[in-house]
């Protein structure tokens, strides 16, 4: 019996569901950012005053903040 082959079977298929299941995380926080970008855009919708305007940009700021730091951290 070869065991080299076999070990390497397995080996590249549990590399393979690793990277899968990165892509999915990935996937999944992609998907919550495009849901809260929506989302402030469409608040923008509703600035009228200059101080909703300051919180709009605010909130906007924060969320971008946000995944920009989630993608720094996968990067690392």
């Amino acid at each position: 019996i070869q065991f080299t082959g076999i070990f390497t079977t397995i080996a590249t298929a549990f590399i393979a569901w690793t990277q899968m299941r990165k892509n999915e995380e990935l996937a999944q926080s992609y998907a919550l950012a495009a849901q809260e970008l929506t989302f402030i855009y469409e608040q923008s919708r509703q600035i009228i005053t200059e101080e909703q305007l300051s919180t709009y940009v605010a909130n906007a700021e924060i969320a971008i903040s946000r995944e920009h730091t989630m993608w720094i951290a996968r990067r690392s």
